[in-house]
């Protein structure tokens, strides 16, 4: 747990102590990764112009969302 995290990024985290939870969370996270793609350099240079233009434009109003 960072403080930093906490007023910066506005993260939130959660101790689960419950096993039965924490299995449902784990499964739950592994089939979210199960159908990710890895990120590549070349495949962010290829981004659609609206792509980089909303994300300029999302940067820009971070700070009051």
């Amino acid at each position: 747990m960072d403080a930093r995290s906490f007023r910066l990024n506005f993260e939130i985290n959660a101790l689960v102590f419950n096993r039965m939870v924490a299995l449902e969370l784990e499964s739950l996270f592994e089939s979210d990764t199960a159908s990710c793609r890895k990120l590549t350099k070349e495949l962010y240079a290829q981004r659609n112009w609206t792509i980089k233009f909303r994300e300029g434009v999302s940067r820009l109003l971070s700070p009051i969302l």
